[in-house]
């Protein structure tokens, strides 16, 4: 089994961004670092996939507001 290495963005707590995959997890701690350092002030989580093939798509999106209101029957 092969481990791909991602990095997950999440800014202003609505804006979720993967970005990778990185070649090895130095790599992908390196860019981390990088975001951090250049200003990003939102969450930095590490993602790690293991397959035994590389992954053909790997993406997030957000839901909206309007999702979570309640709906009446």
């Amino acid at each position: 089994m092969d481990v791909y290495f991602y990095l997950f963005l999440v800014q202003d707590d609505v804006d979720p961004e993967i970005q990778g995959p990185f070649v090895t997890e130095a790599e992908r701690n390196e860019a981390a670092r990088e975001y951090r350092a250049e200003g990003f002030d939102g969450g930095i989580f590490p993602m790690e996939i293991t397959s035994s093939e590389e992954p053909v798509t790997v993406s997030t999106d957000a839901y909206s507001g309007e999702f979570f209101e309640e709906v009446e029957p």
